[in-house]
């Protein structure tokens, strides 16, 4: 499982508010759970909620966010090699 190196996950708010943000990160073929937690962000601002647990290169991951009473979305991130960009944005996320 996982590879030689490691990466990480940013969350920048794009919007005119401060949000909060839920992020869950697992393995595909497992559904191990790698990181799961919120974070609050303020208004065109970012986060690394990976900055302590590091994301391993060689597996998929199953991305999973949310804004509180907003949207959500998820997303299937591949052998990650380099960090993982997520945008909120008045519409919605994008990676």
């Amino acid at each position: 499982m996982g590879g030689s190196g490691a990466t990480d996950a940013y969350i920048t708010n794009y919007t005119d508010s401060t949000q909060t943000i839920s992020l869950l990160i697992e393995t595909a073929e497992s559904g191990h759970t790698e990181i799961d937690t919120e974070v609050t962000i303020p208004s065109n601002e970012h986060r690394n909620p990976t900055a302590q647990d590091k994301i391993t290169w060689g597996d998929t991951y199953t991305v999973s966010v949310s804004a509180e009473d907003g949207p959500s979305t998820t997303y299937t991130w591949e052998d990650p090699q380099d960090p993982l960009y997520i945008a909120f944005r008045a519409d919605g996320f994008s990676f």
